[in-house]
């Protein structure tokens, strides 16, 4: 069983604010985020929204997580999921802040 908490910010673990963003197509920085922190037995992962202003274009909202590695975090490219009602609470948790 999974317990989600919710932040306008990430934890300590989590590189802080602002961070680079690079694709091969596009670059910028990651300059808000809201998330929720998730644990799952012996794996604690922070599941953002975040808000990147890219260099050559206009912000961009991309959903993604992080693996808590010791002390500090795993950025992981796969695609963030979560349950059907903690995404749509942390999308409602989003509105005002980054959405």
């Amino acid at each position: 069983m999974s317990d989600y908490k919710y932040a306008a910010s990430p934890p300590e673990w989590v590189p802080e604010l602002p961070r680079e963003y690079d694709t091969e197509t596009q670059s910028g920085e990651v300059v808000e985020e809201v998330g929720v922190i998730q644990e799952t037995g012996d794996t604690t992962y922070w599941k953002a929204l975040q808000r990147i202003e890219v260099e050559d274009g206009p912000d961009e909202i991309r959903a993604c997580y992080y693996t808590k590695d010791g002390d500090s975090a795993q950025f992981q490219r796969n695609p963030m999921s979560l349950p059907e009602e903690p995404l749509t609470e942390l999308v409602s948790f989003a509105e005002g802040k980054i959405l």
